[in-house]
């Protein structure tokens, strides 16, 4: 029976910061855009120069958003003043 062949460890971070999966040094993987890198492309550590296939990528979605000066928001309620006292109020007291 042939041994089992084990699978490389892979790593995941954000495209400015991905971790190499020898040596951990986060990588800039921003220069991915401009030439169109995909699925089965090869990198190379910055550090260590180990050889690294990329496996899959990931779109993220961000959410822009806006204050709105002209909609108010809506009143907060108010809240009951608290009726615990901190140990350092009851070692003030006690005194």
């Amino acid at each position: 029976m042939p041994p089992k062949q084990q699978i490389p460890p892979t790593t995941k971070g954000p495209q400015h910061a991905v971790p190499c999966p020898t040596c951990g040094h986060p990588n800039d993987f921003r220069e991915l855009n401009e030439h169109r890198a995909e699925t089965g492309d090869f990198a190379e550590c910055d550090r260590c120069s180990a050889v690294m296939e990329i496996v899959a990528m990931q779109n993220v979605t961000v959410v822009h958003v806006r204050r709105r000066p002209d909609i108010q928001p809506r009143p907060r309620e108010k809240i009951g003043q608290s009726r615990t006292i901190s140990p350092a109020q009851m070692r003030r007291l006690l005194r």
